[in-house]
């Protein structure tokens, strides 16, 4: 049972996290297992970031999700939101809880990239599934003939890992401003 009453637990009192960002925790000022009571003057309330921070937890693992959109089709800027937070649902669904918290500390770090062509943005999908989470999001509807992939989400994973995979792509820009044939 909790020592601090829940107005006491709105608000870390380390950082300010707010309890809506990040869970808030209970922690002994001075610890249970060097005799510290559990009396409200020895609780603080810490957010989980910083609670695990005063036990000397690993903090460094970073994480990050990437996604990697198609440059060469003409996707609005509406679409190419949608399909790029579909991916990011998805692919976060798939991923361990642990994984996703680690991602959360890092306050959902992520980066959009681009690639020209269908034929490069399979090739990096083959690179990571089973491997990675993952998502690759796909046009499909009644003006298509066949499904047409458009992005593809990876991750949360380490940031070391992603790096390395995606290295030699660039940022997404800016969409392509002249229209372009939807199939190829």
């Amino acid at each position: 049972m909790g020592v601090l009453k829940r107005e006491e637990k709105q608000q870390c009192v380390r950082c300010g996290a707010k309890a809506k960002v990040r869970p808030i925790t209970e922690h002994h000022i001075k610890h249970k297992a060097l005799g510290g009571p559990d009396v409200p003057e020895n609780i603080e309330a810490l957010c989980s970031y910083c609670h695990r921070k005063e036990h000397g937890e690993r903090l460094e693992i970073r994480m990050k999700q990437i996604a990697i959109v198609r440059t060469d089709i003409n996707m609005t800027p509406g679409q190419l939101a949608s399909h790029v937070a579909h991916g990011s649902i998805e692919a976060m669904m798939s991923s361990s809880k642990t994984a996703v918290n680690r991602w959360k500390f890092c306050f959902y770090n992520k980066a959009v990239l681009q690639v020209n062509s269908s034929k490069k943005l399979y090739d990096l999908y083959r690179k990571v599934v089973g491997k990675h989470p993952c998502s690759l999001v796909h046009i499909e509807g009644k003006m298509f003939y066949k499904s047409i992939p458009t992005v593809l989400v990876v991750g949360p994973s380490r940031v070391e890992k992603l790096d390395d995979i995606f290295k030699d792509l660039e940022l997404l820009k800016r969409l392509p401003s002249e229209k372009k044939e939807l199939v190829k």
